[in-house]
């Protein structure tokens, strides 16, 4: 048995993992802990790439969740499969602080649920472990443990930098496996709110998100998180206190989106961020077909906690 169990969902990721799996092992004062990387469906050498780290990494395993799916499905498995009484959650193409586990460990001594913080960095960025620490992760501030001083009208938690305790988890019920499509990070803060538990901030645990480059990648990522985000809202009554639809504004982001993307194409020797563009777009195009969805109904039924108890 552990201390601190850390759970990684993982789908295709061997591309990734490997700086993932390097930070992991080169943790500085961290308590005794596991990792549990959670194969989601992947189609790659997930078990291969482990076994080439098991000497490396503390208590590293693979565990299978192939039922569902989807991260929060992935989540629930790992928690099921884990030892620890606290609990880290990271993700497969991301790196973790060099005592991230030691920061999300510490603030579980004084909170029952905590966040970290993120610094995102494009994909070439992530050349090695030791780069990002050195020119991005040390430097970010850092600092005590910043405890909420109550609820908040549109809880956000980031589920790929979050540190809980088992009991807490097991009480809010884990995360909803039908939210195979985003938010289900949020959709968790909401009912940690409703549970009573306050959602501190943990400046400590840092990591560094990867930006995809892939223009594709990044308008199907933000259509998919517009939509699921109109469903997130109609499901606990939060458009009202939605940073992203509160009145009506929101209806014209697809076209004002689109005038700037043609704007910016126009204007030679502008400076031309396209990544903003795309989000900006997907973001836009997928509200308003969630919105759509919404009026015909068609609503995912709640899985909340599926795969805890495998």
């Amino acid at each position: 048995m552990h201390q601190v169990s850390v759970i990684v969902p993982c789908h295709d990721a061997t591309a990734t993992l490997p700086l993932q799996l390097e930070a992991l092992a080169r943790q500085e004062g961290a308590p005794d802990f596991e990792v549990v990387l959670v194969d989601n469906r992947s189609r790659d050498a997930l078990t291969g790439l482990a076994a080439q780290w098991q000497a490396r990494v503390p208590g590293l395993q693979v565990v299978a969740a192939t039922a569902r799916a989807g991260a929060g499905y992935a989540r629930n498995v790992g928690v099921a499969k884990s030892s620890g009484e606290r609990l880290l959650f990271c993700d497969a193409d991301d790196v973790v602080a060099r005592d991230w586990v030691a920061a999300g460990a510490a603030a579980l001594d004084e909170v029952e649920l905590a966040c970290g913080m993120d610094v995102t960095l494009a994909d070439r960025e992530f050349t090695t472990v030791e780069q990002v620490w050195r020119t991005r992760l040390d430097s970010l501030p850092g600092g005590r443990l910043q405890r909420a001083a109550g609820p908040t009208a549109y809880p956000i938690v980031l589920g790929g930098n979050l540190a809980i305790r088992r009991e807490t988890y097991c009480a809010i019920g884990g995360f909803d496996a039908s939210l195979v499509r985003g938010n289900e990070d949020n959709d968790f803060a909401v009912r940690a709110q409703q549970h009573g538990f306050l959602i501190h901030r943990a400046p400590a645990m840092r990591i560094a998100i990867r930006q995809r480059a892939d223009l594709r990648s990044s308008f199907r990522r933000a259509r998919l998180a517009g939509r699921g985000h109109i469903e997130l809202c109609d499901r606990h009554g939060l458009r009202d206190t939605s940073p992203h639809l509160r009145g009506q504004a929101w209806r014209l982001d697809l076209p004002r989106a689109a005038a700037a993307g043609a704007l910016m194409w126009r204007r030679p020797g502008a400076q031309r961020d396209w990544h903003a563009v795309a989000v900006r777009l997907g973001v836009g195009l997928g509200l308003w077909e969630g919105d759509i969805r919404a009026l015909t109904r068609r609503r995912s039924e709640p899985a909340i906690g599926e795969g805890l108890q495998e």
